[in-house]
């Protein structure tokens, strides 16, 4: 089994093509925003090899198939990241599709994801029952579309999202890494001989074989746990975003309920040109669009009404951010039937009201 693990782990011809291969296939995908062919990518993908290489090269202490396994990792990775930026120069239309959006927001159910995906990886490694190649397209769908996906958004300058996507990839990475290192660990792949003087202190005590693993784990560790916390709080900090925008998007439609108007859409932004209170003041109000549509323009007083409640939920939910601001953008609607039930239901001159008239009798 080390055999294998260590074959998997060689920078060969066949890893580069089949990953470039895997690459192209899974950045056409996600620029035509087909799920399935994404997944489908997968089937040739060769990126568990050099992650196994590295979690035995780390419980081994072995510094040759670590650094092996590093350099085939990341040459792997570099050939994938720059096959996404020629298809994002290629075709820069496509570039924001839904499944490359999916990708640029990592959090913390990414990380159980890919967790899960590297335990399970790891076992079908050791398992003689298992095909580790099946489990290997679970693993490859966590990296080779996010690290595509980052170089497609590189190439055409979204740096934020592409950032987003290369912290997923990076996440999925370490997180995989771990539980590898951690099955194989438990199912006893572990050369204390190495050291004789370590060997004695852990050999009869568990709880020091734990802190053994740890310590040879602690680089990779210490990285999923950082990247962890912030995936968390970046994910705590959007799903209190999305709460505060449906409770504004039930202030607006409450202040409407009675009139013929409805909701068209609601965008939350940042104003970028808006009068100072003073010379110093540089802050800037957090603007949220409404577009209404319907028959009855909105009067002042129910505008104003309705930005007052949307700045004390505001200044309850965040007290830090800039104070909010509406506005309110009306399309008028005009309703045509050839016979109306009342004259308010259609904008029609005399002419065409009294043709209507002639035309009913």
């Amino acid at each position: 089994m080390r055999i294998n693990i260590e074959s998997g782990a060689l920078p060969t011809p066949a890893f580069y093509l089949l990953n470039g291969l895997a690459a192209i296939i899974a950045g056409f995908g996600l620029l035509a925003n087909s799920p399935a062919v994404v997944i489908g990518a997968m089937l040739v993908a060769m990126l568990i090899g050099p992650i196994s290489g590295i979690a035995l090269a780390i419980i081994d202490a072995r510094f040759a198939l670590l650094k092996k396994s590093l350099l085939t990792l990341f040459s792997g990775g570099v050939l994938i990241y720059a096959i996404g930026m020629i298809l994002g120069l290629l075709y820069p239309e496509q570039s924001q599709s839904q499944e490359i959006i999916a990708r640029t927001a990592p959090n913390t159910m990414d990380v159980m994801v890919a967790l899960a995906g590297g335990t399970a990886g790891a076992y079908a490694t050791i398992s003689r029952n298992l095909s580790v190649a099946v489990v290997g397209v679970a693993v490859a769908t966590a990296l080779v579309p996010p690290l595509t996906a980052s170089g497609i958004l590189l190439a055409n300058g979204k740096y934020d999202l592409a950032l987003g996507a290369l912290i997923l990839t990076l996440t999925n990475i370490l997180a995989i890494q771990f539980t590898n290192a951690l099955v194989l660990w438990v199912a006893g792949f572990r050369r204390l001989d190495t050291d004789a003087a370590e060997d004695e202190k852990v050999k009869d005590s568990k709880w020091q074989q734990s802190l053994l693993f740890i310590r040879r784990n602690a680089v990779s560790l210490v990285l999923l746990i950082g990247i962890s916390i912030y995936l968390t709080l970046n994910f705590q900090q959007k799903l209190k975003q999305q709460s505060y925008e449906a409770a504004v998007n039930k202030i607006v439609k409450q202040s409407i309920a009675n009139q013929p108007n409805y909701v068209v859409s609601i965008s939350y932004d940042v104003a970028d040109k808006t009068p100072k209170k003073s010379p110093t003041d540089t802050s800037k109000p957090y603007l949220i669009r409404v577009l209404l549509q319907g028959l009855t323009p909105p009067k002042y007083s129910d505008i104003q009404s309705m930005e007052q409640k949307i700045i004390a939920l505001s200044k309850a939910r965040f007290p830090s951010r800039p104070q909010a601001k509406l506005q309110v953008r009306f399309v008028p609607e005009q309703v045509i039937e050839t016979t109306p039930i009342t004259k308010d239901d259609v904008k029609l001159d005399e002419a065409s009201l009294s043709q209507i008239k002639e035309s009913n009798k």
